[in-house]
């Protein structure tokens, strides 16, 4: 090869390693634009070329090196992709391209992941997804565990509908329409003993004494004079055995329980008769468990999601939009991590994967990472806002598939941003979430 020859390639290589160094840095390699000045540049002996986009690089890397931001953006033609769906929800501006990213609200039957620590715009977020959807006529069942932040909605929606576990109308024993009562009765026992830990003895105490008051009030031929919490305990309590019998223990266990729920919410045990769930998710209301134990909202809530899927499969009711979004704040207590034998019974897990079919979609919030597997699997959008524990921040590395500097960033994200892990868009990117002013 002629030295000439040799030096214009050797000079065409440094200019090209130069610039993408630049984009690099600058955190704009993936735009289309920039790749198309580095092959002219690769491909051509002009050195205008290399100095025109190093000039229109250089303030972008520097301000990307101050920042150390060890992020890239999505490109402008991915986030136009997403704007040119149907039914658009505002997620966050990108802030180095000022352009929005938002994804169609139909997309939630997939499933969403919100994490993030006290004070980091985690609420704000889901003040602004609650009120886009019920813009676009779905409608809303925001569970929420220990706080009332939620029922400030109001402001702006005057008819959402808030509920606690005192003035639900939703009769705990009622079955759904359509659904076989026995099929019910397993997923109450089921429901209720892992929930709170009972073994397998007391598990058939509860269906053997269930099954007795069902079939003595005829529910099982269309009855629908529902039992309570009242009729359930008194039934058991009449079960006789020596107190040697192994079973005598089941039957205080299964009753201390139950004491549990007559204690704290005695206006929900008593109820008989309510409108049915398929009524009642008809609209858009706010359920507070704030003075529960985590199993009596694990179970609460598990039963009643799992009631509202039995219903619409049963009436054949599949769809391919929303119809309902389900928001659980402090999800933690219906999805816990560890082996589902101990403490980490999930009975809403095996649903995050079929529930898309019949318009569930679930927006998944909690202060840490510690959740269980199947969030993590089953949730095609994920949000991080700013967490303070090495565990959470582990997890969502690993689970974000973040590489170790942008692990390290999560502490220092501000409030309001927040990391996105999304499958159209390669590696995860940083958006501001605008402030919702609730009037």
């Amino acid at each position: 090869m002629p030295n000439t020859a040799k030096q214009n390639m050797d000079f065409r290589r440094a200019n090209t390693d130069r610039v993408i160094g630049l984009a690099t840095t600058a955190k704009v390699i993936n735009e289309p634009w920039v790749q198309h000045f580095i092959k002219a540049i690769a491909l051509t002996d002009d050195p205008g070329l290399e100095e025109d986009l190093a000039l229109a690089l250089k303030p972008r890397a520097i301000e990307q090196l101050f920042r150390d931001i060890p992020f890239n953006n999505p490109t402008q033609a991915q986030l136009s992709e997403f704007l040119q769906m149907q039914h658009p929800m505002l997620f966050g501006i990108v802030p180095d391209l000022g352009l929005q990213f938002v994804q169609p609200i139909d997309w939630f039957n997939q499933h969403l992941l919100i994490l993030g620590g006290t004070g980091t715009g985690k609420t704000n977020f889901l003040y602004a997804i609650i009120l886009m959807a019920i813009r676009y006529g779905r409608k809303i069942i925001a569970i929420e565990r220990n706080k009332t932040d939620l029922r400030h909605l109001r402001r702006m929606v005057p008819d959402l509908l808030v509920f606690t576990s005192r003035t639900i109308p939703y009769p705990t024993f009622q079955v759904p329409e359509g659904v076989d009562p026995r099929l019910f009765l397993t997923d109450f026992v089921e429901i209720f003993c892992k929930s709170h830990g009972l073994l397998d003895l007391s598990e058939g105490l509860a269906q053997t004494t269930l099954v007795n008051l069902f079939r003595e009030r005829g529910i099982f031929e269309g009855s629908q004079n529902w039992i309570t919490f009242c009729d359930w305990k008194r039934e058991i309590q009449n079960l006789r055995f020596n107190r040697w019998d192994r079973r005598s223990g089941a039957i205080d266990s299964l009753v201390l329980r139950i004491d549990g729920y007559l204690q704290t919410m005695p206006e929900l045990c008593a109820i008989q008769h309510g409108p049915s769930i398929g009524e009642l998710c008809e609209h858009s209301f706010v359920w507070e468990l704030a003075n529960e134990s985590e199993r009596q909202t694990r179970f609460l809530a598990s039963l009643f999601l799992k009631n509202l899927y039995r219903f619409r499969i049963a009436r054949n009711e599949r769809v391919s939009i929303l119809r309902n979004l389900i928001i659980f704040d402090e999800c933690k207590a219906a999805f816990p991590a560890g082996p589902a034998n101990l403490t980490g019974y999930a009975p809403l897990a095996n649903i995050l994967s079929t529930c898309r079919e019949v318009g569930m979609g679930f927006a998944l919030s909690d202060q840490t990472a510690d959740l269980n597997d199947s969030v993590f699997v089953q949730t095609r959008t994920k949000i991080c806002m700013r967490l303070g524990s090495g565990k959470d921040i582990q997890a969502v590395e690993r689970t974000f598939g973040l590489d170790r500097d942008q692990a390290r960033f999560i502490p220092r994200l501000d409030i309001g941003d927040a990391i996105v892990r999304v499958p159209k868009v390669d590696e995860p990117f940083l958006i501001k979430i605008p402030r919702v002013r609730l009037q």
